[in-house]
């Protein structure tokens, strides 16, 4: 699949989801708590989908994007900035595109300057593909530590930048 339409189909077709019915069976692509295999409960997926959908909508909505676009933009240009500060041979993939995702989901978390770099520890650990044990610990504490001290806020250009 590579056109947008056929994606679009894919995404929108409800035989398709992260849950399945017998999870013991279903096939995986790696060890990650998150990404490795099967998710959620089979019976309620689309009830589920359909519950956060409408909890994250209005945070991913197009007026909430463009209000962050110039947050955005400045924490691009100041990972750039490092970048070109730190000389060549320049690692595009370690000073921009690992970091700038991390940065934009922190800004909408709410997560605070100086808890980032951990993080962006416990999304990595939560993605790990070959230790299924790390993967659950990096989402534990991602959780536990995301519905006890951070918020959903509104873009703000005052933060302190990456």
């Amino acid at each position: 699949m590579t056109g947008y339409e056929e994606v679009r189909q894919l995404l929108d077709d409800d035989r398709l989801g992260r849950a399945h019915r017998e999870p013991d069976k279903a096939s995986r692509t790696g060890e990650s708590a998150m990404f490795g295999g099967p998710l959620g409960d089979f019976g309620t997926e689309q009830a589920d989908h359909r519950r956060m959908h409408a909890l994250l909508q209005p945070h991913f909505s197009p007026k909430r994007m463009r209000a962050l676009r110039a947050r955005v933009e400045t924490l691009t240009t100041g990972l750039l900035d490092e970048l070109v500060e730190a000389g060549p041979p320049a690692d595009l993939h370690a000073a921009l595109a690992l970091p700038l995702p991390i940065a934009v989901i922190c800004e909408l978390l709410g997560v605070p300057f100086e808890d980032r770099a951990q993080f962006r520890a416990w999304t990595q650990a939560a993605g790990d593909v070959t230790d299924r044990a790390r993967s659950e610990q990096g989402l534990t504490e991602l959780f536990s530590t995301a519905s006890s001290s951070w918020h959903v806020s509104a873009p703000a250009v005052t933060r302190t930048p990456m």
